[in-house]
């Protein structure tokens, strides 16, 4: 019986060491996956866009589709983690470029855009936004942007409102909106071991690719967007969410902007008691507010972008803008 017990002891403690063994090895090919990775994906990105460089010295990047003095201009703003706003923006720009001078802007941290570690307050993206416009002798034009893009629009509108003709959200949050903390340091450390890439390669809908693009488009958003992914300013705006949303509840949009909230019927039915009714709150007793609810996700430019540029089109044409 002794015997048997040694036995199993010496057998137990092989098995134990070989589990971790196991687990020291997986951890060591997903980390060596990812660095050899990134090192080839970073060959084979394609610059793409315009570079202007604001005060520091660090460059923005923006993409200009459908350019004329003649044309009003919409100024397109990504969501939060967005890989690369100007692919993510190309098929929405396109079908508004004929009638628009479209402007995509990369905040830093994001697509071909620098990364700054300059604090990712509103204050700062709002002041760096602004700064870039005017390099680009943009002054007067309708700010749209998806999702996180319309707490900073709240603010950005109430200092430089005076340039901002309209402002349309899709999807868009709201200063009200309930807020979960998000591990950054947690995701960076995963990022760094490369678990985030193999996040992504089990579940491709984390990249937020789009969906009609083509596969070359696609592949460069991933090298992008793997490339980027929490880095120190992508992670740092996540840090400030709580302080910047409650920075926007502080100040409201102008009871006379034009303001249309393209809503996703999914964020409506996730949050019934207060999505929409968040966006009514922000457009209440303003005559030039609108709120229009369209089937399907977050990402509803991904999914309704024809209905998007239709409706953005009309919107615009019956406030004169045009």
């Amino acid at each position: 019986m002794k015997n048997f017990f040694k036995k199993a002891l010496r057998i137990s403690i092989k098995i134990l060491i070989g589990l971790i063994a196991l687990v020291v090895l997986f951890f060591a090919t997903v980390f060596t996956v990812n660095y050899f990775a990134l090192k080839s994906e970073a060959k084979k990105i394609e610059d793409y866009g315009q570079k202007v460089t604001i005060d520091g010295g660090h460059k923005m990047n923006v993409v200009t589709l459908g350019k004329g003095k003649d044309k009003p201009t919409i100024v397109l703003l990504p969501g939060y983690g967005t890989p690369s706003p100007g692919n993510d923006y190309d098929e929405l720009g396109r079908l508004l470029d004929k009638n628009y001078q479209i402007v995509i802007v990369e905040p830093f941290g994001y697509g071909m855009s620098d990364v700054t570690e300059t604090p990712r307050t509103t204050a700062n993206m709002n002041k760096e936004l602004h700064q870039v416009l005017q390099k680009l002798d943009i002054k007067d034009y309708t700010l749209m942007g998806h999702s996180i893009a319309g707490i900073y629009a709240i603010e950005y509108i109430s200092r430089y409102g005076d340039e901002v003709n309209a402002f349309i959200g899709i999807d868009s949050s709201y200063p009200t909106q309930p807020m979960e903390d998000i591990p950054v340091e947690s995701l960076q450390t995963l990022n760094k071991m490369g678990f985030n890439r193999l996040i992504a390669s089990i579940m491709p809908d984390a990249l937020m690719l789009p969906p009609r693009a083509s596969q070359e488009v696609k592949d460069q958003v991933k090298y992008i967007g793997y490339r980027n992914m929490m880095n120190e300013d992508v992670g740092d705006e996540a840090k400030r969410f709580t302080q910047n949303f409650k920075s926007a509840s502080k100040v409201s949009l102008p009871k006379d902007l034009p303001v249309f909230f393209i809503i996703s019927s999914e964020s409506d039915e996730a949050d019934p008691t207060t999505w929409t009714a968040g966006h009514e709150g922000l457009i209440k007793g303003n005559p030039n507010g609108k709120i229009e609810i369209l089937k399907g996700p977050h990402y509803l430019h991904h999914t309704q972008v024809k209905t998007i540029a239709k409706d953005v089109t009309e919107f615009l044409d019956s406030h004169n803008i045009k």
